[in-house]
């Protein structure tokens, strides 16, 4: 990797048919070593989206690897609330799949936890349709700091989900 890197020349936001670049496919398979050497290229484009919109956060938040998304998120350039095409952001995908440690790294980061895809639903939405195990991030309370009801608590409150924010369809999150 650090021989190619090197190389005069070398394109390393170089995209495939799909719009994928080196980073997207580092990214979603887990490779944390080439994702930080690719990070450290100069000029690399860590929010670059493919054909759906995926960046590679999407692809390591998708895939539960703690170590890619720890890596990506410390980049200086990365866009942590940027949705695909259908609206889904790294959250929402993290929420419906990732171990608690993804979600909890997002919010830590400040990622808009409200935001909505295009059917409108949030990632706590996400998470209770497809029945993610966040019992131990989240508590079911009223929280002091926003009063929306649910608050990331190991982060005193930063980073709350609004559960009357109904989606578009016009189903609340539970509460």
């Amino acid at each position: 990797m650090p021989v190619l890197l090197a190389h005069e020349g070398i394109d390393a936001n170089k995209a495939d048919n799909d719009g994928r670049t080196a980073l997207h496919f580092a990214a979603e398979f887990g490779h944390a070593a080439v994702v930080t050497a690719l990070l450290g290229h100069e000029g690399i484009d860590a929010n670059k989206a493919d054909s759906r919109g995926g960046t590679p956060l999407h692809y390591a938040a998708d895939e539960e690897y703690v170590e890619v998304v720890t890596a990506l998120l410390g980049h200086k350039r990365i866009q942590i609330s940027k949705s695909d095409r259908d609206g889904v952001t790294p959250l929402h995908s993290a929420a419906s799949f990732g171990p608690e440690i993804v979600t909890m790294l997002l919010m830590q980061e400040g990622i808009a936890a409200n935001k909505t895809d295009n059917p409108g639903r949030t990632a706590l939405h996400f998470a209770a349709e497809l029945g993610a195990a966040l019992e131990q991030t989240m508590c079911m309370h009223s929280c002091r700091l926003c009063n929306f009801g649910v608050c990331y608590t190991c982060f005193q409150g930063r980073g709350c989900i609004d559960v009357n924010n109904a989606d578009r369809n016009g189903w609340d999150s539970p509460s």
